[in-house]
This record gives C-alpha cells, structure tokens and sequence, in this order.
C-alpha cells in the first residue's frame, strides 16, 4: 500500500504554495479527491490525497 501524502507535504517537499500543488496535481491520475462539489451556492472544498508513486512519477516526468 503506497504512503499517501497532502498538498502541505507535498508543497513542504518542493519548496512550492498548497495552491501551486492543487493545480498541477489536482488532476493527476491516481490523486484522490476526497472533497466536496460545489455549485453556485456551496464552496467547493478539495481534500487531495497524493499517492508517492504518483509524486514520484511527476517528479520524473517535469524534470527540467
């Protein structure tokens, strides 16, 4: 069972905003989006889980 890590964590570890992570990451295959909808009435509120592999596969795919 793959570690599971937050957006803080995640920010934390490439020295990034939770909002940068969000963005970029937010869609990722294999990100699990444990927030809520919204619509025009409710905020939407996003609660992401990155799994280490998954961050590890960004990591290498947006090598610069």
């Amino acid at each position: 069972m793959p570690d599971f890590l937050t957006p803080a964590d995640v920010a934390r570890l490439l020295q990034v905003s939770e909002d940068t992570v969000y963005r970029r990451m937010g869609s990722l295959p294999g990100v699990i989006n444990l927030g809520t909808e919204g619509d025009l009435r409710k905020r939407r509120y996003r609660v992401l889980r990155i799994p280490r592999p998954v961050l590890e596969k960004f990591l290498v795919e947006n090598a610069a």
